[in-house]
Protein backbone atom coordinates (compact mmCIF):
# COMPACT_ATOMS: atom_id res chain seq x y z
CA UNK A 1 0.00 0.00 0.00
CA UNK A 2 2.82 2.18 0.56
CA UNK A 3 3.61 1.88 -2.30
CA UNK A 4 1.18 3.06 -4.59
CA UNK A 5 1.08 6.71 -4.06
CA UNK A 6 4.54 7.19 -5.21
CA UNK A 7 4.09 4.92 -8.31
CA UNK A 8 0.71 6.74 -9.42
CA UNK A 9 1.98 9.85 -8.50
CA UNK A 10 4.93 9.38 -10.03
CA UNK A 11 3.64 8.08 -13.35
CA UNK A 12 1.39 10.94 -13.24
CA UNK A 13 3.67 14.12 -12.97
CA UNK A 14 6.60 12.35 -14.25
CA UNK A 15 6.97 15.82 -17.27
CA UNK A 16 6.87 17.61 -14.40
CA UNK A 17 9.51 16.19 -12.49
CA UNK A 18 11.84 16.22 -15.08
CA UNK A 19 10.74 19.70 -16.83
CA UNK A 20 9.28 22.11 -14.24
CA UNK A 21 10.27 21.37 -10.85
CA UNK A 22 14.05 20.95 -11.81
CA UNK A 23 15.86 24.71 -10.92
CA UNK A 24 17.90 25.28 -7.86
CA UNK A 25 15.14 27.65 -6.24
CA UNK A 26 13.38 24.49 -5.79
CA UNK A 27 15.79 22.46 -4.44
CA UNK A 28 16.86 24.76 -1.50
CA UNK A 29 13.20 25.88 -0.89
CA UNK A 30 12.51 22.08 -0.78
CA UNK A 31 15.40 20.97 1.41
CA UNK A 32 14.31 23.72 4.20
CA UNK A 33 10.63 22.48 3.75
CA UNK A 34 12.11 18.71 4.30
CA UNK A 35 13.89 20.13 7.69
CA UNK A 36 10.97 21.77 9.12
CA UNK A 37 9.14 18.48 8.23
CA UNK A 38 11.70 16.62 10.15
CA UNK A 39 11.71 19.23 12.87
CA UNK A 40 7.89 18.83 13.57
CA UNK A 41 8.17 14.64 13.48
CA UNK A 42 11.17 14.97 16.21
CA UNK A 43 8.95 17.99 18.46
CA UNK A 44 5.50 16.47 18.14
CA UNK A 45 4.95 13.05 16.69
CA UNK A 46 4.57 10.29 19.42
CA UNK A 47 5.89 7.11 19.08
CA UNK A 48 3.53 4.36 20.91
CA UNK A 49 2.18 2.14 17.39
CA UNK A 50 2.05 -0.55 15.79
CA UNK A 51 2.05 -0.29 11.84
CA UNK A 52 -1.26 -1.05 10.37
CA UNK A 53 -2.15 -0.91 6.82
CA UNK A 54 -3.71 2.79 6.85
CA UNK A 55 -0.58 3.81 8.06
CA UNK A 56 1.28 2.21 5.37
CA UNK A 57 -0.34 3.96 2.36
CA UNK A 58 0.16 7.21 4.31
CA UNK A 59 3.56 6.85 4.75
CA UNK A 60 3.17 6.27 0.65
CA UNK A 61 2.14 9.82 0.60
CA UNK A 62 4.88 11.07 2.63
CA UNK A 63 7.17 9.18 0.09
CA UNK A 64 5.62 10.60 -2.98
CA UNK A 65 6.87 14.50 -1.58
CA UNK A 66 10.37 12.92 -2.59
CA UNK A 67 9.10 13.14 -6.40
CA UNK A 68 9.91 16.72 -5.92
CA UNK A 69 13.70 17.68 -5.91
CA UNK A 70 15.63 18.41 -2.60
CA UNK A 71 13.31 16.67 -0.54
CA UNK A 72 14.34 13.06 0.89
CA UNK A 73 12.40 10.04 0.39
CA UNK A 74 13.64 8.62 3.04
CA UNK A 75 13.77 11.59 5.18
CA UNK A 76 10.15 12.14 4.72
CA UNK A 77 9.03 8.55 5.00
CA UNK A 78 10.98 8.60 8.53
CA UNK A 79 8.71 11.98 9.08
CA UNK A 80 5.46 10.68 8.15
CA UNK A 81 5.95 7.42 10.31
CA UNK A 82 6.88 9.17 13.13
CA UNK A 83 3.89 11.87 12.43
CA UNK A 84 1.38 8.35 12.61
CA UNK A 85 3.35 6.64 15.74
CA UNK A 86 6.33 4.94 14.77
CA UNK A 87 9.45 5.30 17.03
CA UNK A 88 12.19 6.87 15.00
CA UNK A 89 14.25 3.34 14.07
CA UNK A 90 11.13 1.85 13.44
CA UNK A 91 9.98 4.65 10.71
CA UNK A 92 13.64 4.34 9.45
CA UNK A 93 13.12 0.60 8.67
CA UNK A 94 9.31 0.76 7.01
CA UNK A 95 10.78 3.51 4.78
CA UNK A 96 13.87 1.20 3.58
CA UNK A 97 11.17 -1.41 3.42
CA UNK A 98 9.61 0.84 0.60
CA UNK A 99 11.97 1.78 -1.05
CA UNK A 100 12.47 -1.60 -2.53
CA UNK A 101 9.83 -1.75 -5.45
CA UNK A 102 10.35 2.48 -6.09
CA UNK A 103 14.03 1.90 -6.63
CA UNK A 104 13.97 -1.25 -8.39
CA UNK A 105 11.02 -0.02 -10.37
CA UNK A 106 12.68 2.95 -11.42
CA UNK A 107 16.08 1.14 -12.09
CA UNK A 108 13.80 -0.89 -14.69
CA UNK A 109 12.11 1.91 -15.89
CA UNK A 110 15.21 3.45 -16.18
CA UNK A 111 16.63 0.47 -18.08
CA UNK A 112 14.61 -0.05 -20.94
CA UNK A 113 14.77 3.56 -21.58
CA UNK A 114 18.35 3.51 -21.87
CA UNK A 115 18.10 0.36 -23.92
CA UNK A 116 15.37 1.55 -26.05
CA UNK A 117 18.48 4.69 -27.29
CA UNK A 118 20.72 1.96 -27.44
CA UNK A 119 22.74 3.71 -24.85
CA UNK A 120 22.81 0.64 -23.01
CA UNK A 121 25.47 -1.06 -25.29
CA UNK A 122 27.64 1.32 -24.75
CA UNK A 123 27.44 1.71 -20.84
CA UNK A 124 26.14 -1.50 -19.66
CA UNK A 125 29.09 -2.96 -17.94
CA UNK A 126 29.94 0.58 -15.94
CA UNK A 127 25.89 0.81 -15.03
CA UNK A 128 25.69 -2.87 -13.97
CA UNK A 129 28.82 -2.03 -11.71
CA UNK A 130 27.60 1.41 -10.54
CA UNK A 131 24.59 -1.24 -9.57
CA UNK A 132 26.21 -3.59 -7.89
CA UNK A 133 28.63 -0.81 -5.79
CA UNK A 134 25.40 1.14 -4.80
CA UNK A 135 23.50 -1.79 -2.88
CA UNK A 136 26.59 -3.26 -1.48
CA UNK A 137 27.55 0.27 0.19
CA UNK A 138 23.72 1.00 0.70
CA UNK A 139 23.08 -2.23 2.68
CA UNK A 140 25.79 -0.86 4.97
CA UNK A 141 24.38 2.62 5.16
CA UNK A 142 21.32 1.61 5.88
CA UNK A 143 22.55 -1.12 8.97
CA UNK A 144 24.33 2.23 10.71
CA UNK A 145 21.80 4.48 10.10
CA UNK A 146 19.13 2.65 11.78
CA UNK A 147 21.30 1.82 14.52
CA UNK A 148 22.16 5.73 14.69
CA UNK A 149 18.39 6.60 14.70
CA UNK A 150 17.64 4.00 17.54
CA UNK A 151 19.86 6.80 19.88
CA UNK A 152 20.07 10.01 18.03
CA UNK A 153 17.38 12.62 16.43
CA UNK A 154 17.16 13.94 12.86
CA UNK A 155 18.47 16.87 14.36
CA UNK A 156 21.71 16.02 12.04
CA UNK A 157 19.85 15.93 8.84
CA UNK A 158 18.09 19.17 9.50
CA UNK A 159 21.06 21.11 10.16
CA UNK A 160 22.61 19.81 7.46
CA UNK A 161 19.79 20.45 4.91
CA UNK A 162 19.36 24.03 5.68
CA UNK A 163 23.21 24.84 5.56
CA UNK A 164 23.16 22.84 2.09
CA UNK A 165 19.64 25.06 1.24
CA UNK A 166 21.94 28.04 2.48
CA UNK A 167 24.60 27.59 0.28
CA UNK A 168 22.63 27.43 -2.77
CA UNK A 169 20.63 30.37 -2.19
CA UNK A 170 24.36 31.96 -1.82
CA UNK A 171 25.53 30.84 -5.03
CA UNK A 172 22.39 31.76 -6.89
CA UNK A 173 22.91 35.78 -5.48
CA UNK A 174 25.92 35.47 -6.99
Amino acid sequence: LGTIPAVVLGLALEEYMETLFRSAEVVAVMLLVGAGIFYAAEKYARQNREITPQMGLWVGFFQALALIPGMSRSGMTISGGMFLGLSRKEAARFGFLLSVPIIFGSGIKKFFELWSVGAFHDLGASLFAGAVASFIIGIFVIHYLLKYLTHHTLGIFIAYRVALASVIFVFLLL
